[in-house]
């Protein structure tokens, strides 16, 4: 039970701080990009540090209208898109770990290119796999993207990839 208990306290708090910086993104987005960006170009710091405040709670009353009134929707999208949307992450993180070749552009296109077929496979079903879910081939697609855009871009200097692979084993080694 404890550990039904903590994981999901685990889970609540990584939705909660995501949420928290979503919200805050969200309304520094309405605040400076929209108000002071377009519609009201001259303000005070003090009047925006205020539209942000009223942004956030407008922005939480919206969040919160939706999720009373399409609540199933809500699950479906955590489970369906969300969740295995994290998985794209892994990719990058073994591949800037384990792969001294691998380039922030091979990392981003493989993100970029593999969440789209995610969600795009939950709108259309990947007819070469022939699953409900397309996590997989999701994957494989940012792998695939990956891989082949980090070979085809520069590759970081080979001091920065010493200093970060070679250092760091230098000292794992020592502890």
């Amino acid at each position: 039970m404890v550990g039904r208990v903590s994981t999901a306290a685990i889970l609540i708090a990584a939705a909660v701080s995501t949420a928290a910086v979503q919200l805050m993104t969200s309304a520094i987005f309405v605040s400076r990009d929209i108000m002071y960006g377009g519609l009201m170009k001259t303000m005070r710091p003090a009047r925006m540090v205020l539209l942000t405040k009223v942004a956030v709670i407008a922005l939480v009353l919206l969040a919160l209208l939706i999720a009373v009134q399409y609540s199933m929707a809500l699950a479906l999208y955590l489970t369906k898109i969300a969740v295995p949307g994290f998985a794209q992450w892994a990719p990058l993180l073994v591949g800037a770990v384990f792969w001294r070749r691998s380039t922030k552009y091979g990392a981003m296109s493989g993100m970029i290119c593999g969440t789209a077929y995610l969600v795009a496979g939950y709108f259309y079903p990947p007819i070469v796999f022939h699953l409900d879910n397309p996590l997989i081939p999701a994957l494989l697609v940012n792998i695939t993207v990956f891989v082949v855009v980090s070979l085809m871009t520069r590759s970081v200097e080979r001091e920065t990839i010493e200093r970060f692979y070679d250092e760091v084993d230098e000292y794992l080694k020592k502890a």
